[in-house]
């Protein structure tokens, strides 16, 4: 029986239509640990973000630009249906093939709530019923599911953060006051870590802490850890509370006026608050500007670290020249230039998984080698988009190399009209609250003008020993307004 097979059989069974899928774990980060892969293992999907509808007698596969070539080399191309998320959502596809009376269940901790009360109120007016689910039949089906240990929480010194949890724990609680709210649901990994000034190595590539927090008006914090996990004190500020102990916590704060982001909660979160009767309050993340601000301590540290990965990825380029095409592979080379930034003591890890790619795998925008996928380095272009994590800071470099010989005029021309738009782009002056869509368009003139595009975002923020990708700034056709 297939994993698509197995997953129709117990969803029968419970009476469901079908079930919905996300990339994604109840944290909601880029970066999901191995035990919450549960798109690719269903799927064999291993990009960053997409999602999958299965019904009972058809199932389809959603993802964004970047890999919609991919998706076709990994996803049973006989069990699934494959559509740009751009194009077609799944909540469009999943409004379309249901009827009168089918359940579609849902993981209520995978999902947002805002995202899910749009699609109940899609559902319900097709007379079907969408229904929260507390046990994942992905998980059920697992019977291999690997088991990610949390690892140790550890301190990030102030002489990198630049501002103490205690002063920015005052700054959010500020804000809190001015909004008038008594607590915000706190729910951003990166922001809660930033707050707290911890970080941890339970995930490859993002040193975040993966925690859900509670932050009060009146300067307390709840953080909802084991306290196994840390042998520092956090302060007076900060009180460390199971993650079993999270509803009996809310449950107290009954009366209370709470902000969340129902953006990017999750709807079990928001249930158990309405639940309990609690006041809520739409509020964005109240750190996420602030972390995206970065002091002067955090420039200086993400400075010097960009130099040491400067060297890195010089000495990388010299032994590439001599080296290239003595019996390299894409892993091979992946792996010496982690050698090269490994060289450094201030080295983590990679900031992400290395993009290491050769010939026509480097149309692949997320392509990241595989043994079976691997290709010897021969004559020909060569993409490496690379980073590394070090302690205080975060860097994130992409080089297109022409390994041998001479490019075609094709290759030239199309490497001419992404580097305009770099430069016009680069050399942009522009007002105070710009949105990165406005800015975005520069970067594209160039090709638009010659027929072409790419279907990606063309910037992002960079985190400080933080997810290489942060926001809220983002220089994309699909950002919001005053996000630069």
């Amino acid at each position: 029986m297939t994993k698509i097979e197995a997953l129709r059989e117990k969803l029968s069974k419970q009476g469901y239509k079908g079930f919905i899928i996300p990339r994604g774990d109840e944290f909601f980060g880029e970066e999901v640990p191995l035990d919450a892969e549960r798109l690719k293992y269903l799927t064999g999907f291993s990009g960053s973000a997409g999602a999958a509808v299965v019904l009972q007698d058809k199932a389809a596969m959603f993802v964004d630009g970047r890999y919609t070539l991919q998706v076709r080399q990994q996803v049973d191309n006989d069990a699934y249906e494959f559509y740009n998320s751009r194009e077609t959502s799944f909540e469009d596809w999943l409004t379309r093939n249901i009827g009168e009376g089918d359940k579609i269940a849902y993981d209520p901790w995978l999902h947002s709530s805002d995202a899910m009360d749009k699609l109940e109120r899609r559902v319900n007016g097709k007379g079907a019923a969408l229904v929260a689910i507390d046990d994942n039949p992905i998980d059920e089906i697992w019977l291999d599911r690997p088991y990610v240990e949390a690892s140790k929480i550890f301190d990030y010194p102030l002489e990198l953060a630049g501002k103490s949890r205690e002063e920015k724990i005052s700054e959010i609680a500020e804000q809190l006051r001015e909004e008038k709210v008594d607590a915000f649901f706190a729910v951003k990994t990166d922001a809660i870590s930033w707050l707290l000034n911890i970080r941890s190595k339970e995930l490859d590539h993002s040193p975040v802490v993966r925690a859900f927090a509670i932050i009060y008006a009146d300067e307390k914090v709840d953080l909802f850890v084991g306290a196994e996990r840390l042998d520092f004190s956090l302060g007076d500020k900060v009180t460390i509370v199971p993650p079993s102990k999270m509803e009996a916590i809310i449950n107290s704060l009954e009366g209370k006026k709470i902000g969340v982001d129902y953006h990017i909660t999750p709807h079990a979160i928001v249930k158990m608050l309405k639940k309990t009767g609690l006041k809520t309050r739409s509020l964005k993340d109240l750190c996420s500007y602030p972390m995206a601000c970065k002091n002067e301590v955090e420039l200086a540290s993400i400075k010097s670290v960009h130099k040491i990965d400067a060297v890195a990825m010089c000495r990388f380029l010299e032994w590439l020249d001599a080296n290239a095409l003595n019996n390299q592979t894409e892993i091979s080379l992946s792996d010496k230039l982690e050698a090269f930034r490994a060289m450094s003591d201030k080295f983590v890890c990679p900031s992400f998984a290395t993009i290491s790619a050769f010939a026509d795998n480097g149309a692949i925008v997320h392509y990241h080698p595989e043994e079976r996928t691997n290709k010897k380095i021969e004559k020909g272009v060569y993409l490496l988009d690379s980073g590394g994590q070090y302690m205080g800071g975060t860097t994130d470099i992409t080089r297109t190399i022409y390994i041998g010989g001479e490019p075609s005029a094709e290759q030239k021309e199309r490497f001419t009209l992404v580097l305009k738009g770099h430069i016009a782009l680069a050399m942009a002056k522009f007002p105070v609250d710009i949105a990165g869509r406005n800015l975005d368009i520069l970067a594209r003139k160039a090709l638009w003008e010659n027929g072409l595009d790419y279907d990606h975002g063309t910037g992002h923020g960079v985190g400080c020993f933080m997810n290489v990708h942060e926001g809220p700034q983002s220089i994309s056709p699909r950002t919001g307004h005053a996000e630069i």
